[in-house]
């Protein structure tokens, strides 16, 4: 293949791939915004059908939707590598060849072989405050009520 033929269908590749991680984070969107109904509905329910369950319940939903989250950006992580390659290779740094997003993003989802030790690895993105908020205010939020003010 030659030079510029290459050249065009990286750039083509970049593209797409700045389109797939903004998709990602609509989605992301998505996800906060299924949590906070749920888990907001679900904390107003507590106090209004005077169940404190419901407050446990409300917390571990929006655990639920910030562990979804969470992995939800791993998986958008693993594109970067593919990008940063792209960029490389315009930048003159790094050659690179085209078609390659899909055995990128698995190097980068599974560093060192995989297993237990590469998800621990990414426990990290669960706290960056863009994953984290607004679940862990819910979370907070109900375990807090339940056992200092829970519904009578």
């Amino acid at each position: 293949m030659d030079e510029d033929k290459a050249t065009a269908l990286l750039a083509q590749e970049y593209l797409q791939l700045q389109k797939t991680v903004e998709d990602f984070d609509a989605r992301a969107l998505t996800i906060k915004a299924w949590s906070v109904t749920f888990s907001a509905t679900g904390l107003g329910l507590a106090y209004q059908q005077h169940n404190p369950l419901l407050l446990l319940i409300a917390a571990g939903s929006a655990g639920i939707f910030w562990t979804i989250e969470g992995v939800w950006k791993v998986h958008q992580h693993a594109f970067y590598a593919r990008i940063d390659a792209i960029e490389d290779h315009f930048e003159g740094k790094k050659p690179t060849t085209p078609f390659r997003i899909s055995a990128a993003w698995r190097e980068s989802f599974r560093p060192s072989g995989g297993g237990f030790r590469s998800l621990l690895s990414k426990v990290p993105v669960f706290w960056q405050l863009g994953v984290v908020l607004p679940h862990i205010l819910i979370v907070l939020a109900g375990l807090a009520l339940f056992f200092a003010y829970p519904p009578a």
